[in-house]
Formats: structure tokens, C-alpha cells, sequence
């Protein structure tokens, strides 16, 4: 033994001279041979089992993670999938419905390398995968089969195979795969294979394409294979893994590298500041690494193997890449009716680092762009090897623009003699997709071992195929991923007229009908999509508005100098009429409309400049578009100015002084204003008496025009009319609502989106089949899949509670006394904020009213005026447009007005209209002087706490702002209790903060609908060791003294909450905090960026996800 020992010291030391190594190693060849013929005598024993099982159950325990290099709970959504091949750790969590990635790590690092760019597509909406190579991390190892294309082309089908959601079957679509280093090499290998599974390739630093010469006589010695014997092997590679390249680093100068220089590359320059995991943000992929070296058996195995068979030379992966690049070359050409077969997008993505000493920069560009035969596109960061780990912001935002930017397409299957079990080829298709055919014998996986690796490779891909929709069978392929829109916008005229002809000739009539048909077909086919998935909307509005839309792109292509380039609208939810131009001017895909409103589709609802191609201004709130355009005509003043407007928008008191302005400076802003008498609440004939637009707009000084909005030739000479007009001038096209579409035509709910079956009925009359309306089946709700503690399963809509819980004070009143007492007045949104439930049971109080949200308030004020809290004036709207009452808040404040404001809609959760709708500026309310009279903001955690509250200080003096969401909460429980908290025998304490759980690590701070998912990362926490506490903080503004000196004197306090981070609570409470001396840790969570569109997503986007709350706390405890 000691002679063995003795050799393998001196083959070590060999290795690491500079000098010429053969005569070294002729010198060693008797101690060699005596040696090794010692060892195999004395070590003779049992052979090595199949498996080398990871050291996830001898060592780690579930409930562990303090300290340890790789905690099992390192990444969310860990499972262990069993295979005949060993078990597999995968990690998969993120949004169902967002888009999937897969990612595949290096060759030395667990798959944790790549968690800070899982996180960052997480944040991004994406749905992420990640999983251990086999002899990595928490994968077993097989000991019997090579590490190859085969065998890691089977974990990846595993892996997908394990999934609760189907990533490649039937209602799935196509997922991205990503693959780093060694993992490049991989996912390059499957994609040659199967390109028709996946959307888009992106090679992270991959191998594959390393030039032979590259390799150093170190590496090609030890991993050759039958020169020496592999028990020797095996401990030379281990002390070169444990602690060569791990201490001294690389002469940069040097040519050539060791394989095992990618140990130390992978992880190079690992910056403090760039978190992997969130739930142990300290971790380091060296002590990972460390860690697999040191208790993983079938590491080192794991890592020769790779070495030995894996896809990093070139001169083994040329042809490989080669057919992927061909199958790219056939994807190019004019698109002539069949499905596309797979990589949308007829490209790879290769992204590397500029200093990157193994992945050579121009040798990389030189190799693909020969192999992939120019399908390829390059991206270069300043880094090196390691920059997935420490520049993954950067990769995420590139990843994120090359996957919405690419078509999806339904995929059909062709040849792949890869695949193990059998290949495919395609049978008849449809047009609805590809008809799948299972064919050709089962190929053998393994040459080391043919019986055993054909039984495995034929059990284990079938069974991957099975689970990923793909049945030995005939099968139909569809997508989810995106979907064919049945409106041939091709067949969209571009006419010109000329508004010197106020006459349309017969031709031109018929053309202006026909694109009239195909706008409103489309915003039918790709609105309903709203209603589909959950995501809400509006069709009413931008169905109305088409025949004007058509007549002005008319106007403007016979002049396109006369105009300012945009059709610019007042009313932002019409967005659908935007979208659509958007991809008639060739700047969106019209496939994409189907991803209306969904997250992170870049379709939100309402215009954002900047965000969607082709979209020309953001349109902010209901009536504010007006006045900016009188500046637009101010800077173009030669030029008209194309403005959409509404009964609705027109309301809103901004459009008064736009309107005097345009006048008193004679603008040329042409208004075009659709007439339907419909907005959220109802008809404004009936609630709003005495409004009419034509005298309304005529007092102002404008020219008006009324005209049959459904009559072309009423209609189109109005508009000629206005435009012609040298000064500001409008059209009023009255019309029904939704007008030929019988179920909701003149109807209140035509304003919302169209249900499904409505949208169906309409385009099928309209002459398209049931084929292409097909998608609609396959789109789907979704929802957040997180599993919350600490509060119940089922959720109450505060909102609604709101109005309930007035009705049960107003219960306690007669009829006259409540009529005398209490005026609840609406702003045209008393469906969505609770005031729906108090006009239906106590009609004598209810004022329905429009969408006049200053007026409306003081109103409210007005009648709590000088009544000491006797009388009581209650108004709501969304917590958006708080911001619009900031001015008659002061003047009620000033006056001792008693005024109760509902402002629903705070935050960001489920705000589906995205940005210039989230609720953020609570704070601004309380804009009085130190010494004014009382305002009070309160923000219940839940409906039980909401009737507490409000049965409290509904008749409290002064003002009083109470808030809640869009979105239901669920109601907090009692600790260690299945009873609510705010539940029977609760109390509401104006200006108390509540001990939710009490603790002595540190203190959140939270309230609304934060406090749940605050509840549930503390919960986690407490179960881990960490012992947090939590407060709720349901009166904003009030600090309670005695509560603050005990969280306060705690090691930190973390504010957690949904509005504003720059105005919130976070940004206060840290003076009160240090105006008592009070000197915790003290960090906050707010919302801080612009949104992502869809529901619960917005949440996550803005970093307030539960993986998020738990690592802030884990920072700000120092773990």
C-alpha cells in the first residue's frame, strides 16, 4: 500500500512540473507496475454497484441548511425523481403559464451556479428548471454508463418527464433550454436532436466547440481511458480537484488548460453582492464544489466520465452542431402554410465572456459560425467563465428580450436517431397540427453495457415520453406557448383618402367596410383571450371606435405629412385598438395579440410607451390625454392632432380646461369622441342627467359635428369636416355599444371583455371555422400555486367586504335616519369597490355619480361638513387615482370635513391594467401640517379585520382612508390555530400595532395584503430556527410607542409592503425608528418597479414573491 501511495504521489508531483513529462514517467514505471499489482491484490473486494448514490440522505438533513455547502432546500421546488439510472435532484418553480426554461449547469458545479439567473426569470415571469448532472449535488451517479450525449439527452427527458405540469405535451407548447459550459455542450446535443421541443437555445460560455489542441498533456493523460488503471486515476484526479486549481490560479498566459481548470473558472470572482440562493444567500460555489469532492462518491467518477465522453472537443461535436446548424438553414425561407418544426427564430444564442480563458472569443465565433452555417447570434459580456454566477442580471435580460421577440409555433416531430426507444416521423397532418407517428426499433444507449442499457434506455425514455404528452401512439401536437390569430391581417387595405372628398365613392365604401369587418374581428379574436385566462378587459370600446380608426389611417396615408404620427386615445383601456396598429404596422407578430393582458407578454392594459413595439404613448388615466396633446399641437402646430375620446373620458374635469385651452390657442386638435351612453356602473343618460357632450364641448368654443357612428355616410364626411377645420374641432359618433353583436350589444357589460362563447358565436358567423378558433379551449386561468401558511385556503375580497361591512352600520339605522346621516357617492366604479353591495340594500344613501373623482370627494366632504361626525359623507375609487384628489383632500382637511374614502385597488396585485393603475401614494393623503386635525389610513390584512374596522370609525370625526385590493386575501389565522385572528372577540385599536407573532431574532413590520405572505415566510422561518417576529400595522400613519420600543430594540425590523417603497411606510418608519434612538437593522420592501401585466405576477415581478420576504429576512439577520 505504501508503494501505491508512493506512485501516486510521484505521478502528482509529475503533473504539476513544467518540464518535459515522458522521462518522469519512464522513471516511474517500475514503481508504477510494482505498485499498482500491490494495491490490486490488497484492495480486492466487491465490484462498484451500479449506482453511486449521492450523499443527500447520509449527510443532509431536510430541515437543515445552517452552515452547510449546499443545504437540500437550496433552490425552491426541490424533488427527487427516481430513475433506473439513480435518483435526479430537480428545482422547478415560477409562474405555470409563464414561459419555460431549462437550464443545465457546467461540468465541476452543482446546478446552484445558475440560481441567480433562475431567480432573475423567475422575477421575469418565467416558469424555471434546474437539476443536478448525474454525480452532482444531489444526483446519483450511474457507474455503468458513460457520461454522453445519450446519456444526458435521457436526464434532460427525465427531468422534463418528472414535472406536475407538462412542458412538452399537448397544451404545453415548447420550452427554452439554456445550457452553461459542459452544459452547453449538452443542450447543444439535444437540440440537434430535438429541435422541435424547444423555442430557443441559449449557450452560456458552452463547450463543444474547444479546439483539441487546447488540451494539456496533464488532462490528456488522466483522461485516458485503459492506459492507466482507474483506481489510480481516480485519486490523482481527486487531489488535482481538491486542491490544485482550487489554490493556485491559472497563469492566464498559458495556452493550454487543465480540464480541472474548469473548477476553478466556474467560480472565479464570485462577487459578495451576487446571491445564488435566496433562501441562504451566502452561499459559495467553491464549498460546494469542495463538498462533492470530498462526499460524493460519484463525483469524481461523474467528472472523468464527462471528461472522457462528454460534448466539450470539437473534433467530437462538429458534426453534431453541424446538423443543428442545418436544421436551422431549413427553417428559413417564406413561410408557405406548414408548421414551423421547432427554434423559432432560426438561431442560436451564444453568450460568453470577453476574458474567458477557456471558451476562446474569436476561435468560438470562428468554430459555430462554421458549424451552425451562420445561424447564430453572439452576445459578450466583460467576464470570464464564471459569468452566469456573477453577471446573471444581464443574461436574464437578454434571455428575457430573445424569447419574447421570438414566434412560437406548434411543432411536429421528425427522424432522431438519439432516441433510445424509437423514432419519430410524421404522419398526416391537419391544420390544426402534425400527427405524430412512433416508429424504428429501440436503439441501444450504452455501449459499456448493451442488455442492461437497453432495458433501461427502453423503460426509461418511454416513460419520459409518456409523461411529456408523447404516446406510442398517433397523437396530435398542439401549442401553448403561442397560437395562429385567425385574422388574416394581410387581407387589411391600405387606402387613402382625401378629406377634400367628403364623399366616399362606392369602391372606397366597400374597402372601408371590409377593413372595418377585419379591425373588429380581430379585436373580438384577441380581447376574448382576456376573458379565457382570467385576465379581464375591454372589446366594447375599441370594437366602436373602427370605423373611425379605419377612416383616420385612410386620412393619414393620403397625407402623412398633414398629421402627427399617432391616434392617440383618452380612454388607455381601449389599448386593444393600439395593440392592433401595432401589428398592422409590422412592429408586433399578429400571433402575439393572443397574449393580450398575460404576464410579462408586453401587452399590458393599458398603452406604456416604451414597453410595446409600435406603441406610440402611454395613455395614463381616464382623461388625461387631452391636455398633453394641446402641448403636442403646440409643438407641431401645422400639424392635426388625432385624438380618441368617449362619454366616458369626456367626463373627467381635465377635458373642461383642455377643452378652453385648445380653443383660447386654437389648436388643431381633432376630437373624435365615441358616444355608446355606456361606461362601468351604467348608462350616463340615467346617472348622469343633464350631461350632454355636443353643447358641453360647444360652450367651450369648439366646433362640434354629430354624426351616425354606424353610418359611413354620415360618418366619414363629419370627420372631413373636422379635419378641415383650422382649429380645434369633434366629432361625436353616437352608436349602441358593441353594435351587431347581440349578446351584449347597448349592454353595461359590453365595456368589459367578451366572454368566450359570445366571441366564438360572433366569428363563426363572420365565416372563420372551428379550427381556428380552436385555441381558445386550450387557454386556461391561472393561478399562484404557493401554498400559504399561517392563513386560510380560501380568500375574501376586501373590496366587496368594504361595502358589506357599511351596510351592517347602516343595518342599525332606519331608513331616515340613515338617509339624514349618511351619503355614499359613486365615481362610476361601484362594482369594483364594494359600493355595488350598499346601492342594492340602501338605495337612500347611494348618489350614483361619474367618473369625476374630485368632484365626487368634496362632494362627500361637502356633506360631512360642520356635522362633527354626525353626518357622514362616504367616496371610493381606486387607490390610483388618490393622487387626483391630493388638492380637495387639503381644502376638506381645511374645512373639518368628516369624510369616510374607500380606495380599493392598492398595490400591485392582480392589476392586470399594469403601471398608471397600481395604487402607491397612500401617503399623500396625509399631506396636512403636524399640527391639523385628524387623518387616519388604515389597510386591513384581511375581510374579518376590514368590518372590524370600519364598524369602528365609520362615524369617527375628520378623514379617514381605508384601503384594500384588487385581489382576495386570505384570512390570518391565530398561532398554531386553525381559528381567524380577527375573528369573533376581535377588536380594532386605532393606531395599535399588532404582535402577529412575537420573536427575538428580528421584527417584520407589514400590513394589507403583504401580511400573509409576510405570515408565511416568517412561519418557514420559525420552523427552520430563526426566530422572527411579525407585526401588523393596520393604521398607516400612527406610531404606537409602546409597540415600536419592542421591535425597535430587536436586532432588526424589515418592512414589507406592496405601495411605493420611495413614499410608503419603509420610507418613514426609519426616522421613527431613529427619533426614539431606536438603531436596529433596518432594510424595506416595496413595490420599485413599473409592471409586468397578468395577476399575481405582479407581485413576483416586483421582488415581493415568498422566496424574496424570506431571503430579505435571512439578509437582515446576517444568515
Amino acid at each position: 500500500m505504501a508503494w501505491f501511495n508512493r506512485t501516486i504521489d510521484f505521478l502528482s508531483d509529475t503533473f504539476k512540473s513544467q518540464q518535459n513529462h515522458l522521462p518522469l514517467l519512464a522513471a516511474a514505471g517500475a514503481s508504477f507496475t510494482l505498485g499498482f499489482v500491490l494495491h490490486s491484490t490488497i484492495s480486492k473486494g466487491p465490484l462498484e454497484p451500479d449506482v453511486l448514490r449521492a450523499p443527500r440522505k447520509a449527510t443532509v438533513s431536510d430541515k437543515q441548511g445552517h452552515g452547510h455547502p449546499l443545504p437540500s432546500d437550496v433552490l425552491p421546488g426541490a424533488r427527487d425523481v427516481a430513475t433506473p439510472y439513480g435518483s435526479i435532484r430537480v428545482y422547478e418553480w415560477g409562474p405555470e403559464d409563464g414561459p419555460k426554461i431549462l437550464f443545465v449547469h457546467g461540468i465541476t458545479t452543482p446546478c446552484i451556479s445558475l440560481g441567480g439567473l433562475a431567480h432573475a426569470l423567475v422575477d421575469r415571469g418565467f416558469r424555471v428548471m434546474l437539476f443536478d448532472l448525474f454525480g452532482r449535488g444531489y444526483s446519483d451517479a450511474p457507474s455503468d454508463l458513460p457520461q454522453d450525449d445519450r446519456l444526458f439527452a435521457t436526464q434532460i427527458l427525465l427531468a422534463l418527464a418528472s414535472s406536475p405540469i407538462s412542458w412538452t405535451g399537448a397544451g404545453s407548447g415548447k420550452f427554452s433550454l439554456a445550457g452553461y459550459s459542459l452544459g452547453g455542450g449538452i443542450v447543444a446535443a439535444f437540440a440537434s436532436y430535438f429541435p422541435q421541443l424547444i423555442t430557443s437555445l441559449f449557450l452560456l460560455g458552452p463547450s463543444g466547440m474547444i479546439r483539441d489542441s487546447h488540451i494539456s498533456f496533464q488532462s490528456r493523460f488522466l483522461y485516458s481511458h485503459g492506459l492507466v488503471p482507474e483506481s489510480i486515476l481516480t485519486v490523482l484526479v481527486r487531489r488535482r480537484l481538491s486542491a490544485g486549481p482550487l489554490v493556485t490560479p491559472k497563469d492566464k498566459s498559458d495556452q493550454k488548460f487543465s480540464a480541472e481548470d474548469a473548477v476553478t473558472e466556474e467560480f472565479t470572482a464570485q462577487e459578495s453582492t451576487q446571491v445564488l440562493s435566496r433562501a441562504y444567500p451566502r452561499i459559495s460555489l467553491a464549498d460546494a464544489v469542495n463538498w462533492q469532492v470530498g462526499t460524493h462518491v460519484g463525483f469524481v467518477h461523474s467528472f472523468m466520465s464527462s471528461m472522457r465522453f462528454g460534448p466539450i472537443l470539437q473534433q467530437r461535436q462538429f458534426e453534431t452542431w453541424n446538423r443543428l446548424g442545418k436544421f436551422l438553414a431549413s427553417q428559413h425561407g417564406v413561410w408557405t402554410g406548414e408548421r414551423e418544426k421547432g427554434l423559432t427564430g432560426d438561431k442560436v444564442f451564444i453568450i460568453t465572456g470577453v476574458s474567458d480563458p477557456i471558451i476562446v472569443k474569436d476561435e468560438l465565433i470562428e468554430d459555430a459560425t462554421a458549424a451552425l452555417e451562420g445561424n447564430v447570434q453572439f452576445k459578450f459580456l466583460d467576464a470570464g467563465h464564471e459569468f452566469p454566477s456573477t453577471k446573471y442580471d444581464e443574461v436574464a435580460q437578454f434571455i428575457e428580450e430573445k424569447v419574447y421577440a421570438l414566434k412560437a409555433f406548434p411543432f411536429h416531430f421528425s427522424d432522431h436517431p438519439l432516441l433510445p426507444i424509437c423514432s419519430l416521423s410524421i404522419g398526416p397532418g391537419s391544420k390544426d397540427g402534425s400527427t405524430i407517428v412512433l416508429s424504428k426499433p429501440p436503439l441501444c444507449i450504452s455501449p459499456a453495457s448493451p442488455s442492461l442499457a437497453r432495458v433501461k434506455s427502453r423503460f426509461v425514455i418511454l416513460l419520459a415520453l409518456f409523461l411529456t404528452g408523447i404516446k406510442q401512439s398517433t397523437v396530435r401536437a398542439n401549442m401553448t406557448a403561442g397560437y395562429r390569430f385567425p385574422v388574416d391581417l394581410k387581407q387589411f387595405k391600405k387606402l387613402t383618402l382625401d378629406p377634400k372628398n367628403p364623399k366616399l365613392s362606392p369602391q372606397q365604401k366597400q374597402d372601408l367596410l371590409h377593413n372595418i369587418n377585419i379591425f373588429r374581428d380581430a379585436i373580438i379574436a384577441f380581447t376574448a383571450t382576456g376573458s379565457a385566462r382570467g385576465l379581464a378587459g375591454h372589446t366594447g370600446g375599441p370594437f366602436d371606435t373602427a370605423p373611425e380608426v379605419c377612416i383616420l389611417l385612410g386620412l393619414i396615408n393620403g397625407n402623412p405629412g398633414g398629421y402627427v404620427d399617432a391616434l392617440f386615445d383618452e380612454a388607455g383601456h381601449r389599448v386593444a385598438t393600439q395593440y392592433l396598429l401595432a401589428a398592422l404596422d409590422g412592429k408586433i407578430d399578429p400571433d402575439h395579440l393572443l397574449n393580450y393582458r398575460n404576464a410579462d407578454s408586453k401587452l399590458p392594459g393599458h398603452p406604456e410607451l416604451g414597453l410595446t413595439p409600435g406603441v406610440k404613448f402611454s395613455s395614463g388615466r381616464l382623461g388625461h390625454m387631452w391636455a398633453m396633446a394641446n402641448g403636442i399641437s403646440m409643438a407641431n402646430k401645422e400639424k392635426n392632432v388625432l385624438l380618441l375620446g368617449s362619454d366616458g373620458s369626456q367626463q373627467e374635469g381635465n377635458d373642461a380646461e383642455a377643452a378652453r385651452i385648445a380653443v383660447a390657442n386654437n389648436l388643431k386638435v381633432k376630437l373624435f369622441v365615441d358616444n355608446n351612453d355606456v361606461t362601468i356602473a351604467g348608462h350616463p343618460s340615467q346617472y348622469l342627467k343633464g350631461y350632454d357632450l355636443e353643447r358641453t364641448l360647444g360652450g367651450h368654443g369648439l366646433k362640434v359635428i354629430r354624426a351616425v357612428g354606424e353610418d359611413l355616410d354620415s360618418l366619414y364626411p363629419a370627420i372631413c369636416e373636422v379635419i378641415k377645420h383650422n382649429g380645434p374641432a369633434a366629432v361625436i359618433a353616437d352608436r349602441k355599444m358593441a353594435v351587431g353583436i347581440e349578446e351584449i350589444e347597448g349592454q353595461i357589460k359590453a365595456h368589459d371583455v367578451i366572454p368566450v362563447d359570445v366571441a366564438r358565436k360572433y366569428l363563426t358567423k363572420r365565416g372563420y371555422s372551428k379550427e381556428q378558433l380552436a385555441f381558445y379551449d386550450e387557454l386556461k386561468t391561472s393561478s399562484n400555486s404557493h401554498q400559504y401558511v399561517g392563513s386560510t385556503k380560501y380568500k375574501g375580497s376586501n373590496r366587496v367586504i368594504f361595502g358589506e361591512a357599511v351596510n351592517s352600520v347602516l343595518d342599525s339605522l332606519s331608513k331616515e335616519e340613515a338617509a339624514h346621516r349618511v351619503m355614499v357617492i359613486d365615481s362610476d366604479l361601484e362594482g369594483s369597490t364594494g359600493l355595488k353591495e350598499i346601492h342594492s340594500k340602501h338605495p337612500e344613501v347611494f348618489v350614483p355619480s361619474g367618473v369625476m373623482e374630485r368632484g365626487n370627494f368634496s362632494a362627500a366632504a361637502g356633506f360631512g361638513f360642520g356635522s362633527n361626525g354626525e353626518r357622514q359623507g362616504v367616496f371610493s375609487t381606486f387607490s390610483a387615482f388618490l393622487e387626483m384628489c391630493i388638492s380637495e383632500i387639503t381644502m376638506a382637511r381645511l374645512n373639518r370635513c368628516t369624510v369616510l374614502s374607500h380606495f380599493s385597488h392598492s398595490g400591485v396585485d392582480e392589476i392586470a391594467d399594469n403601471t398608471c393603475h397600481f395604487g402607491l401614494n397612500h401617503f399623500f393623503a396625509d399631506n396636512g401640517l403636524m399640527d391639523a386635525e385628524s387623518t387616519s389610513l388604515y389597510f386591513p390584512a384581511d375581510g374579518e379585520q376590514m368590518k372590524a374596522v370600519v364598524r369602528k370609525v365609520f362615524f369617527d370625526e375628520g378623514m379617514r382612508f381605508i384601503f384594500s385590493t384588487r385581489s382576495k386575501t386570505p384570512y390570518i389565522l391565530k398561532q398554531d390555530s386553525d381559528q381567524k385572528l380577527y375573528g369573533e372577540g376581535y377588536k380594532f385599536v386605532p393606531g395599535r400595532e399588532e404582535f402577529i407573532r412575537r420573536g427575538t431574532a428580528g421584527y417584520v413590520v407589514s400590513y394589507g395584503d403583504m401580511l400573509y405572505r409576510s405570515l408565511d415566510a416568517v412561519e418557514r422561518l420559525r420552523k427552520q430556527g430563526l426566530d422572527v417576529g411579525l407585526i401588523n400595522k393596520p393604521t398607516l400613519n400612527v406610531v404606537d410607542e409602546d409597540a415600536i420600543q419592542i421591535y425597535g430594540s430587536s436586532p432588526f425590523v424589515l418592512v414589507v409592503e406592496s405601495i411605493a417603497q420611495k413614499t410608503g411606510l419603509g420610507s418613514r418608519l426609519g426616522s421613527h425608528l431613529l427619533a426614539r434612538k431606536l438603531t436596529p437593522k433596518f432594510k424595506t420592501m416595496g413595490t420599485v418597479k413599473e409592471g409586468c401585466g397578468g395577476l399575481y405576477q405582479q407581485i413576483n415581478a416586483q421582488g415581493l414573491g415568498p422566496d424574496d420576504i424570506i431571503s430579505a429576512i435571512k439578509n437582515a439577520a446576517g444568515k
